[in-house]
């Protein structure tokens, strides 16, 4: 028997090789509830990729037993749901691993780097979510195989011999996803810390068609980190800080590898994977993004702002002079500088923001919206679809009765299954302007449970007591059936034994519902 499932996440895989892309970090954190307010502002700047990093959240336990985290995997899928749907790419960056002291970053001092059952562990990591992802199509633009790497003295090939493992695994688990190879920096034997850009040339890559190269750049960091855990501040840019001029011309220079070996290996893209300066660097902070951004555009590179919503130091919709939380404004000047950048190859339109929600409840959904009306609405109109792409007019409302425009609308439509909504706003000038679309998933009425939704030896479905039981199926990706059971009537839980199954996606469906889950190694 076969089921035939036709998913939107079954796309052929593609690249974008030939656009430069714009973007901004993000930490995972920010999809721990699908489509709340903080991802469909990030979508209303217009941003073409956004970096995806689990550091603050991973998606493997830093700490003993190092098991994987069910919740990081969703909000993994919460993620490329909603960019999936929304045109943005992602590029999957699991941030830390097992063996490192801090989420942020890599040191010559972790354990990673001398032990060799933590290396592992980040080879079951990348095992599991080449698996996860093989299918994913083109919404994900790269996977970060490790956030700056940074090897002890004196094997550089240290760096360069993991990151050929890696990706050898995920290219055997089917996975054809582009590879994002950061350079790593390196203590010499001299005890002097090299920095990874100065590093570049060391690089051994993979022998692999689909390869980027993710450089970072913080300099002068004393410029850039100041006031971070602590760090001295009062530094300005351009400026002479210890003793050399820093200004564009400067900053350029240090970018010179990079540009080096983009000339060396033309057919490999340069994604700038991580930029900021501190907020406490005042004007000058934004003097300094601007020069990076200039330098990037000029070359061609793709590039990604650090960091969107996240660590208040960096978040460019807070005033400078400060690195403390304070009240966000799109309107701040670095936000405004990065979304007109962003916006190159969009239309831009008068209304800000559309925000729209929404929730399953008991015989249908319940919608809500906030839309930023500068007095240009002529027409609101909310649509609806089942596959995320071909949409339908639920209902619209006009100017004529704009008095009465309402903020709410209840749809009674059966969700049971996963539906996709959007916003069409109409201004004066008869050009539209469309929302975030938003992904409604079932809950509340579903006839079954099924937990883990990261599984190694075993999965748990349980029944709601009202539902009748009906006959359970577990199938792969490709519809092939692995276990089917009819459940007795009184049993209100079922244990099914998955530890026989490859590592994968699977499905259970039960009557005329389905869910999913994630078999790990």
């Amino acid at each position: 028997m076969r089921i035939v499932l036709s998913c939107l996440f079954l796309l052929s895989i593609a690249t974008t090789y030939g656009q430069q892309l714009r973007g901004i970090n993000v930490n995972s954190v920010q999809f721990s509830t699908p489509n709340n307010a903080n991802i469909q502002m990030l979508h209303a700047t217009g941003v073409d990729v956004i970096r995806l990093s689990f550091g603050y959240a991973p998606l493997m336990s830093r700490t003993p037993p190092y098991k994987f985290v069910p919740e990081a995997f969703e909000r993994l899928e919460n993620a490329l749901d909603f960019c999936e749907v929304n045109d943005i790419k992602v590029i999957v960056d699991p941030h830390t691993t097992p063996g490192t002291a801090s989420k942020y970053t890599m040191s010559p001092t972790d354990s990673f780097w001398i032990d060799t059952v933590k290396q592992k562990l980040l080879y079951k990591l990348w095992d599991t979510l080449s698996i996860v992802l093989a299918n994913r199509g083109d919404v994900i633009y790269g996977l970060d195989l490790m956030n700056e790497p940074y090897i002890p003295c004196c094997d550089v090939n240290l760096w360069n011999n993991i990151a050929k493992r890696i990706t050898d695994t995920i290219r055997a688990n089917g996975n054809t996803h582009p590879i994002i190879l950061e350079p790593f920096g390196h203590v010499d034997g001299q005890g002097n810390y090299i920095n990874r850009i100065n590093s570049i040339p060391l690089l051994d890559l993979p022998l692999d068609s689909k390869l980027m190269l993710s450089p970072h750049f913080y300099a002068p960091f004393a410029f850039t980190h100041q006031g971070v855990d602590g760090a001295p501040t009062g530094y300005h840019y351009p400026a002479v800080i210890n003793g050399v001029m820093y200004d564009s011309t400067k900053l350029a220079s240090l970018m010179q590898p990079i540009k080096d070996f983009a000339t060396a290996h033309p057919t490999i893209k340069i994604n700038l994977g991580e930029f900021s300066a501190a907020r406490v660097g005042g004007t000058d902070g934004n003097v300094w993004v601007e020069d990076v951004v200039g330098i990037a555009e000029g070359e061609g590179w793709d590039w990604a702002y650090h960091e969107f919503r996240g660590s208040p130091v960096w978040d460019p919709e807070m005033p400078v002079g400060s690195n403390n939380s304070m009240p966000r404004d799109t309107n701040e000047y670095r936000m405004q500088f990065l979304m007109k950048k962003f916006r190159l190859t969009k239309v831009i339109l008068p209304i800000e923001y559309i925000l729209l929600y929404g929730n399953p409840r008991p015989g249908g959904v319940s919608l809500s919206w906030d839309i930023s009306d500068d007095g240009q609405l002529s027409t609101i109109e909310l649509q609806r679809s089942r596959d995320g792409r071909h949409f339908e007019t639920v209902t619209h409302w006009t100017k004529e009765n704009k008095g009465n425009i309402p903020t709410y609308y209840w749809d009674p439509i059966d969700s049971s299954t996963k539906l996709y909504y959007r916003l069409k706003v109409v201004g004066s000038d008869g050009r539209p302007q469309y929302s975030s679309v938003i992904v409604v998933h079932s809950t509340g009425d579903n006839a079954f449970y099924v937990y883990p939704s990261l599984a190694h030896d075993e999965i748990k479905i349980s029944f709601d007591k009202k539902a009748d039981i009906r006959e359970v199926i577990v199938f792969d990706i490709h519809g092939n059936v692995v276990h089917k059971i009819m459940p007795n009537v009184s049993q209100t839980i079922v244990n099914i034994q998955v530890s026989d199954l490859q590592p994968g996606i699977y499905f259970v469906s039960c009557g005329d519902e389905v869910t999913k889950f994630i078999k790990s190694k």
